[in-house]
């Protein structure tokens, strides 16, 4: 089935009214309806493989700044896929960057560690670089850092917007439209006949999402967190998520 808004609204009014056509269950409501749906619908995918990817993910592209390690991430960023960073200006490809734990390097401390390929750390809405330069001797590259990642949701508004799932996401969104409809009107019988196809649904695209990616890149995820001066660092305490 088509993912369009059109017909999503369509398949949903069928779920919950039996027809197609209904103008009971309205516009303004089955788009609520839908819209909350299709979060619910991303949290379902990412809680079941963090490594699932989606139409419609983003790159961004940086500027190295000279002597600047930290650089503002994309407003509409979910999940970062990978970084790669090209240093100096001179080099002639972009290496992947290794995720590391920047609270692990105080015995060097940031602004003095240099190592020996291109890594990353993530806090927050920002990404910090180390280059084969300490900070003050970092020089600028223009497009030095580039980072992909899977994008926010943006809601459906018009007729012909797609879900950026797969096609077979289209009835789980509308048996979940259906439920919230069918339950704000204690329409009993037909909801729980909606509950039951929901959950036999979400049981079989939980399988589809375990086993649709079986070449799973590593993925790194965000935190903060407070670094104590007193950490010290050896080789092994790096890491990579």
């Amino acid at each position: 089935m088509s993912k369009t808004l059109t017909n999503l609204k369509s398949l949903t009014k069928f779920l919950a009214t039996g027809d197609s056509t209904s103008t009971e269950f309205n516009d303004t409501d089955i788009l609520i309806a839908i819209n909350s749906r299709y979060q619910d619908s991303f949290l379902m995918a990412t809680a079941n493989d963090g490594d699932f990817e989606f139409n419609g993910d983003g790159s961004q592209s940086i500027n190295i700044t000279a002597g600047t390690r930290a650089y503002s991430l994309a407003t509409d960023l979910y999940k970062v896929s990978r970084v790669e960073i090209k240093y100096p200006g001179t080099a002639s490809d972009y290496q992947q960057a290794i995720p590391i734990n920047g609270g692990q390097i105080q015995y060097y401390g940031k602004d003095n560690y240099v190592p020996s390929v291109p890594e990353i750390d993530l806090i927050g809405d920002k990404v910090e670089i180390f280059v084969s330069a300490k900070t003050a001797d970092i020089t600028a590259v223009t497009g030095g850092i580039k980072v992909y990642y899977q994008k926010e949701l943006t809601e459906l508004s018009g007729a012909s917007d797609e879900i950026i799932f797969p096609d077979v996401f289209a009835r789980y969104l509308a048996l979940g439209a259906s439920i919230d409809y069918c339950g704000v009107n204690e329409l009993t019988s037909r909801l729980n006949w909606l509950k039951s196809e929901y959950i036999d649904q979400e049981n079989k695209l939980t399988v589809y999402v375990a086993d649709r990616n079986k070449a799973k890149r590593a993925s790194i995820s965000f935190r903060r967190e407070n670094y104590g001066a007193e950490e010290g660092f050896a080789s092994s305490d790096k890491q990579v998520f």
